[in-house]
């Protein structure tokens, strides 16, 4: 027996070294996406933490960041030493650890986007509801992180070593591999309740995801709303302001000037109860041209709520809108770019089936299985797209730099 498995060896080594070389593409994206996550998340570290100063509406955006730094830190080295060692990975005590974190930090971020959901969806859509104050946005978070670690902490008890033998090229070799997959070893746990823990594992991800999407739903459309009501509003406000010009055209034209002019007021009124002024027309005994003058002046006034409460609480309502928006744009990413690689993780097969692949099928395939790191980079680049005080404050930063090169 012993010389039969002699005659069929073939170098552990060797093999490794023709997976990872079939892998190269695969590992160059990873090495790419860890550069862009590490610069971006830093600088959003950076930018937030130190020079932008803290608001209510960007409270989680600094742990949002922390914590993708860190998710793109273990992951995508994790998925370049799995490139690398693919069927001779070097430990088990560091497959173990390397899943831990991923999966801890991938969690905690994922969980943020729920509690961030539920934030806006206070905010948005039932003001008149308690609210999360910043004591509660803390407490929200110590929880997150509580949960993420006891729920990943089973890895370090389920993941086994999978030392299994593989046929390559007709020889039969032992290899050891780092995967989470239930079907891959039964040997030393009791496979039945490693497959609970993962469908349990699996379905509160998911469950995460779904009710996270759920939020915005309503979110979206009360946004919807707002901007409708006040794109009509601007129009209604035009064209009251366009009919007192014409009106002004027309008696300059015919020379006369009219006793009445009830149906300009009647039009200020009514936009004037839309923009909730109140300002007082007096007409008395003064001429036509005084009165069209302060008709024309007074809705200038209302419609350009020149009220310091007024414009304060404007402002306020298109930052948080803008805000909204913006975390919907970072929820988007995040099915997007989780979905690929939930459905890879889930489908099984064996690891003979992905080496004999075609390179380039392979190369797609571990890149969409990998996908979710994409979630974790591109969040610093909608920080800077949505948040304009973030990107001035990132432009200063730079333009300081170079002064100083």
């Amino acid at each position: 027996m012993a010389a039969n498995t002699t005659e069929k060896y073939i170098s552990l080594e060797e093999l490794n070294n023709v997976v990872a070389a079939s892998r190269v593409a695969s590992t160059v994206i990873l090495c790419i996406l860890l550069v862009m996550g590490v610069t971006g998340n830093s600088v959003v570290l950076a930018v937030y933490g130190l020079i932008i100063r803290k608001s209510e509406e960007r409270f989680f955006i600094p742990f949002l960041a922390f914590f993708d730094l860190c998710a793109v830190l273990a992951g995508a080295i994790f998925a370049i030493m799995q490139n690398m060692y693919r069927v001779a990975f070097p430990s088990l005590t560091l497959c173990k650890l390397s899943f831990f974190f991923t999966f801890v930090t991938t969690t905690i971020s994922a969980c943020l986007l729920l509690v961030v959901a539920i934030n806006r969806y206070l905010k948005i859509c039932r003001p008149q509801w308690t609210q999360m104050n910043p004591k509660k946005k803390k407490l929200s978070l110590l929880i997150v992180i509580v949960f993420a670690v006891s729920l990943s902490s089973p890895l370090f008890y389920f993941l086994d070593d999978y030392q299994h033998k593989l046929t390559y090229k007709s020889y039969e070799i032992l290899i050891r591999t780092c995967e989470l997959s239930p079907t891959t070893s039964m040997l030393s746990v009791n496979r039945r309740h490693k497959l609970a823990y993962y469908g349990v594992l699996f379905s509160l991800i998911v469950l995460n995801l779904v009710m996270t999407v759920f939020l915005y739903i309503p979110i979206g459309k009360e946004i919807f709303i707002r901007f409708r009501s006040v794109r009509k509003l601007r129009i209604q406000s035009n064209q009251i302001i366009e009919n007192l010009e014409n009106r002004e055209e027309q008696n300059e034209t015919s020379g006369n000037i009219p006793a009445d002019d009830s149906s300009t007021e009647s039009d200020y009124e009514n936009s004037n109860q839309q923009n909730d002024c109140k300002v007082d027309l007096e007409f008395g005994d003064k001429s036509a041209e005084d009165n069209k003058e302060k008709v024309k002046a007074s809705v200038v006034l209302a419609l350009s709520n020149t009220s310091t409460t007024r414009r304060k609480n404007k402002r306020r309502r298109r930052v948080r809108n803008n805000f909204t928006i913006m975390f919907m744009t970072i929820v988007v990413f995040y099915v997007l770019s989780y979905i690929p690689t939930f459905v890879l993780m889930l489908t099984p097969g064996r690891l003979e089936n992905w080496i004999s692949l075609p390179e380039g099928q392979m190369n797609l395939l571990l890149v969409l299985r990998r996908f979710f790191l994409l979630n974790h980079v591109v969040n610093p680049f909608i920080y800077g797209y949505f948040d304009l005080t973030f990107r001035h404050k990132f432009k200063d930063c730079f333009k300081c730099l170079q002064k100083k090169l």
